[in-house]
């Protein structure tokens, strides 16, 4: 669990460090393990960081790439990291962390917004695209990692909690009396974008927004649940299917991903499920 924050500045104006900083803070209980900003005109990043991968001072976050231009903060664990870095080694790009976190920014130079196709994980994150002027923010298929934002006041902002977000003098002052109304009729309150915070949303599951100069687009939807019936149409016994879709889910889960936590060895990590938090 680490904490995510930040703001695109839509009104021209350069990003505002102080509020950037105090949405940090908000989220300080999110990460023990240290904390960092990027500025870089209208663009604040801010990470509050909860080491688990790679515990050296390469994986402190904001990370870029080799040249600075593409800036990442990330909440999540990417659970093939290992062999996606082989195969972006392969590609020429070159590692200074052991991290899951720098594996999303190569993987992002290598193959652009489609890389998210390539991950198997959770994950909520934003990523600065310095040469196109673009902030890239993207949650995970099933929405495991919390992603939320706003704009007002002329701004992007974006956090792991809405209290974060509220930091902000018009964020959050009002409730959504639709989300409130359909709550109490129905006990639902997390199957659309809205929050029960007026002008607060959510990124909904399996979806990606790109912010650039000329304002937030729209959230677009880059995976969706299908139904395969392959196997059953090769006259497959239940057992078998059974046994595929039990293999399929372990995998996602991240069992055997062999990410280690601050306090398992190599050998226990590797053979043991971990889970973490949103």
């Amino acid at each position: 669990m680490c904490g995510i924050a930040g703001q695109f500045a839509l009104n021209g104006e350069g990003a505002d460090a102080a509020l950037v900083g105090a949405m940090a803070q908000r989220l300080a209980h999110r990460g023990p393990d240290g904390e960092g900003s990027f500025f870089s005109g209208p663009v604040g990043l801010a990470h509050r960081r909860l080491a688990i991968i790679d515990l050296s001072d390469e994986g402190r976050q904001p990370m870029g790439n080799e040249d600075g231009t593409v800036q990442i903060v990330f909440n999540g664990e990417i659970y093939n990291y290992r062999e996606l870095r082989e195969e972006l080694r392969d590609a020429g790009h070159t590692f200074a962390s052991a991290t899951d976190t720098e594996v999303i920014l190569h993987a992002y130079e290598e193959w652009g917004r489609d890389c998210l196709a390539r991950f198997n994980g959770m994950w909520a994150f934003a990523l600065w695209d310095g040469r196109r002027r673009e902030l890239f923010c993207a949650r995970d298929r099933l929405g495991v990692k919390p992603f939320y934002y706003a704009v007002a006041g002329g701004s992007f902002i974006f956090a792991s909690e809405i209290k974060a977000l509220r930091v902000h003098p018009v964020v959050g002052r009002r409730p959504n009396d639709r989300m409130l109304s359909t709550f109490l009729a129905w006990g639902v309150a997390d199957h659309t974008g809205e929050t029960m915070y007026d002008g607060v949303f959510q990124l909904p599951p399996a979806h990606a927004v790109v912010v650039s100069e000329e304002g937030a687009g729209e959230p677009e939807r880059y995976w969706n649940f299908a139904m395969n019936p392959t196997s059953r149409e090769a006259g497959a016994d239940d057992e078998a299917v059974a046994r595929d879709v039990r293999d399929l889910l372990t995998d996602a889960s991240g069992s055997g991903s062999g990410a280690m936590s601050r306090s398992e060895p190599a050998s226990r990590a590797a053979s043991t499920p971990r889970r973490s938090p949103p």
